[in-house]
């Protein structure tokens, strides 16, 4: 005799899931939509001692927005930002391809370009910090091939800052979707590949 299912038992199941979503997903999302057409002060307050209550201006926030210069800057340097993701995809097919070859030594390679990806982020900052400071390792290494005179800021100057991030970007995301890739074309089957 079979048992009959409680219609319930899905949605138990799915209740941890929901509540997260919930508490750091859905409500951050409708507080902000609701927060960006109040005026709201954190720090001032009332001569009670009791925070000021929020003002509802309408689209007031948004128009300050449009008339920020900093606002622009930001959306440009968004969209700069958005390159790097097509290289990410692009190069992380070609490494898979590559390390989906049979070579000798492909697992030491493999692990290599993976490492970035379980690195501590906390780490992965120290480190490039190191890398791009001006006494660092890319400047060290500029000068002793007489390519620069001076160091370069890459992280302070506004000319070389997001390329230098977007770089880190790159270089971190690489291993994780190889591996994706790797994962794939590790599932087909080489007569098509043959074909």
């Amino acid at each position: 005799m079979k048992h009959a299912r409680h219609p319930l038992t899905p949605w138990l199941f799915l209740a941890p899931a929901i509540i997260v979503l919930t508490v750091f997903t859905f409500y951050p999302i409708v507080i902000g939509v609701v927060l960006a057409f109040l005026r709201y002060d954190m720090v001032r307050t009332l001569p009670s001692g009791s925070p000021a209550a929020p003002v509802f201006v309408g689209l007031a926030n948004f128009w300050k927005l449009v008339h920020d210069p900093y606002f622009f800057i930001a959306i440009k340097n968004s969209a700069l930002y958005l390159i790097v993701v097509p290289f990410i995809q692009l190069l992380s097919i070609l490494i898979a391809m590559l390390v989906n070859q049979p070579l000798p030594g492909i697992k030491v390679f493999r692990a290599a370009y993976y490492i970035p990806v379980v690195t501590s982020i906390v780490v992965v900052g120290y480190a490039w910090d190191w890398v791009f400071r001006p006494d660092g390792l890319l400047n060290t290494l500029l000068r002793w091939c007489h390519l620069i005179s001076a160091p370069v800021p890459w992280l302070t100057d506004s000319r070389y800052a997001l390329w230098s991030v977007m770089f880190v970007t790159l270089w971190q995301g690489l291993g994780y979707y190889m591996l994706l890739y790797l994962a794939g074309l590790q599932t087909i089957s080489p007569d098509y590949e043959e074909a």
